[in-house]
């Protein structure tokens, strides 16, 4: 019973390791990157009785394994609690949602536009005849800029900067740069959708003959397209802000390596696993970031608006020069 258990607790470090330096470079760990990560603690189910009934020191150690799967392995996050009074407001509120094209249920969005009052809008898989269900007559949005695949819908002047895009392909991604004029400060502002390994993974899992060079070529894709947000976010300077459906969990290497200098708003000031993206499994892929000349006061995951995406939103507030708080009408 003891050497079962120790194999467990290996088999667990093992796979952690995997996870971390393995996926997006070897493809059976990127599988494993966007695999559910909970059937880990099933055999809790069996070996924790037999820990209690048997050995029980034992049970301290299967305790400290199921720790170890919720909180680090499975992404679990206590984020710092906000210091704002709850009636105040932040100095920029941000909203992002791969919609999923038709996907979309915009009378859902819209109520929750209505209710959390966002700054800007940054949807990924945008299609425009969701535009008026879900903003309606709101004249709180008068600068929109509407792209083959995305939009921007803000309070605030907002002005195209470039459209980035490798390869015209479905699956190879794409993202935005705006220049959003703010009281008192211009910030550079990317809306992103990085390359999907759905397609790939879907094509690995029915057993199709080109399902792994895909997700090979697509892992590559992903590389070499944070690498270039990222280096245009050095560029951009510290209050840049990135937002959308980056198709990478926080622990990927790929995230880890591109964005690691920069702030992720759920990591830092999320509560929970912040997962996004629901279909045959869960997982946290879209994403704010953030450079440091903003704090994240608070960041949560809104609720099902009929993509397989949730809406993600924080509160952002400036702490470089700043002459003056966003405001207007919420």
């Amino acid at each position: 019973m003891a050497v079962l258990i120790w194999l467990y607790v290996l088999g667990v470090l093992a796979w952690w390791v995997v996870l971390r330096f393995g996926s997006d470079r070897v493809w059976p760990a990127t599988i494993l990157l966007f695999a559910p990560r909970w059937p880990m603690l099933l055999p809790l189910l069996i070996l924790l009785p037999l820990a209690i009934a048997w050995r029980r020191v034992l049970v301290l150690v299967l305790i400290g394994i199921a720790i170890l799967i919720a909180w680090p392995i499975m992404g679990f996050c206590t984020g710092v609690l906000p210091t704002r009074p709850a009636d105040s407001r932040a100095d920029l509120r941000i909203l992002t949602l791969n919609s999923h094209f038709a996907g979309l249920n915009a009378e859902a969005l819209h109520a929750v536009i209505e209710r959390e009052r966002p700054d800007v809008i940054v949807l990924q898989e945008w299609w425009i005849h969701n535009l008026h269900p879900m903003l309606g007559d709101d004249r709180r949005y008068p600068y929109q800029v509407n792209n083959d695949l995305a939009l921007l819908a803000s309070r605030y002047p907002v002005r195209p900067m470039l459209a980035l895009k490798a390869v015209p392909t479905a699956e190879d991604g794409i993202f935005y740069g705006y220049t959003v004029d703010l009281p008192g400060r211009s910030i550079q502002f990317f809306n992103v959708h990085l390359a999907s390994p759905h397609n790939s993974l879907r094509e690995i899992i029915q057993g199709g003959n080109f399902g792994i060079n895909r997700l090979r070529q697509n892992a590559m894709a992903r590389w070499n397209e944070a690498m270039r947000l990222r280096d245009l976010a050095k560029l951009a300077g510290s209050d840049v802000i990135l937002a959308g459906d980056f198709n990478l969990p926080p622990d990927s290497p790929i995230f880890r390596s591109a964005f690691g200098d920069l702030s992720d708003a759920f990591s830092t000031a999320g509560f929970g696993y912040g997962w996004t993206y629901y279909h045959h499994t869960a997982v946290r892929i879209d994403h704010i970031v953030t450079g440091d000349g903003w704090q994240c006061e608070r960041c949560w995951v809104g609720p099902d608006v009929g993509s397989p995406h949730r809406p993600l939103l924080v509160d952002l507030k400036r702490i470089s020069t700043f002459s003056g708080a966003a405001e207007g009408p919420r």
